[in-house]
């Protein structure tokens, strides 16, 4: 069993959670030309280097406890109570793969802060490491180590099987 984070809490037991949406949904984010772009050049890196790991495109996005935790946590209390944890349950036969959060978050950060594809492609070595590296590395950023917190794409559909 995974964990999701449920900001807008839309989801209610019993739902099923498709793979894509939230690729789907980045064109009505901020700086979302580049997260495209970004997720574009993830993805050529993944068939590249580890075919295959589940696309981030088509894939169901989510946690295990400890990583959902520390997500809730770094949100901080009054932004983490408007947020549900939601428990999902998928077909044992699904596909899934587990990468380092904390280097998407790394990159999504520099993007929200004014950093461009050009600066993010320059650690070209950490975005294949994401799709490489051992769960247990603590990956190397340009500032510093990042610690590692499971996100486990699941490639398929996911099932809401309770709500925390």
């Amino acid at each position: 069993m995974t964990i999701r984070i449920d900001p807008d809490k839309r989801f209610f037991v019993g739902d099923e959670l498709s793979p894509g949406g939230w690729y789907n949904s980045l064109k009505d984010t901020l700086n979302s030309k580049e997260i495209i772009l970004f997720e574009q050049h993830l993805e050529t890196l993944r068939s590249q280097h580890n075919p295959k790991a589940v696309s981030r495109s088509g894939c169901v996005f989510s946690f295990d406890t400890h990583s959902a935790e520390n997500f809730l946590h770094a949100l901080g209390r009054d932004k983490a109570a408007n947020h549900n944890v939601v428990e999902l349950s998928y077909d044992p036969t699904t596909p899934v793969s587990e990468h380092n959060y904390s280097v998407i978050s790394y990159f999504f950060q520099c993007l929200q802060n004014g950093g461009t594809l050009p600066l993010l492609l320059a650690e070209e070595d950490l975005m294949i490491q994401y799709w490489t590296g051992n769960a247990m590395t603590l990956y190397n950023s340009a500032t510093g180590p990042l610690p590692y917190n499971a996100e486990i794409l699941i490639g398929g559909p996911a099932r809401v099987v309770s709500i925390r």
